[in-house]
């Protein structure tokens, strides 16, 4: 997976990253799930001069052209986290129904198939971590399978697992 920017794609009016991302840097910090203070009606207020972690940090969909606009994080409710590895983290940002919807699964199951690591950061009770869920080992036979039953339930048992995994406090 090359991390070259679709051409012609732009975030629109899709604000994901400036509210459901935590940033710790020397130059900017902001807690995740919250919306940054410089999160106006019209996008940034700062854009022209934003930190240099906003200027270089896209979402997996910026990157990857085989996703259409209903998995813009806008659209889908999951904002797609591109890791080294390569790796992509879900991080559902509405609901975590929205990893049961249509394009959220073919995606799954392609980075699945394709032996891409994949994972979902769901939140840890209020005041904790989040918990990392690592879908490929729960994933990889219903997807060989091609059984969209299959992957489904094992979605949700995967959730269901992490919604009872203790995680750390902040």
């Amino acid at each position: 997976m090359g991390l070259e920017l679709v051409a012609d794609r732009s975030c629109g009016e899709c604000t994901a990253c400036c509210v459901n991302l935590k940033i710790e840097t020397e130059a900017f910090k902001k807690s995740a799930d919250v919306p940054c203070q410089h999160l106006c009606s019209a996008g940034c207020g700062i854009y022209e001069t934003r930190p240099p972690v906003c200027r270089s940090w896209y979402c997996g969909w910026r990157y990857m052209g085989q996703l259409g606009l209903a998995m813009r994080p806008d659209h889908s409710g999951i904002l797609l986290r591109v890791q080294d590895g390569p790796a992509i983290v879900f991080q559902p940002t509405g609901g975590l129904e929205a990893l049961l919807a249509m394009p959220a699964m073919e995606l799954l199951g392609s980075l699945v198939s394709s032996d891409i690591a994949t994972y979902i950061s769901m939140p840890g009770k209020p005041g904790h971590t989040n918990v990392m869920l690592h879908l490929n080992p729960a994933l990889a036979a219903p997807v060989q399978a091609r059984d969209l039953v299959r992957v489904a339930k094992a979605i949700v048992s995967a959730l269901e697992f992490g919604s009872r995994t203790p995680t750390d406090p902040l």
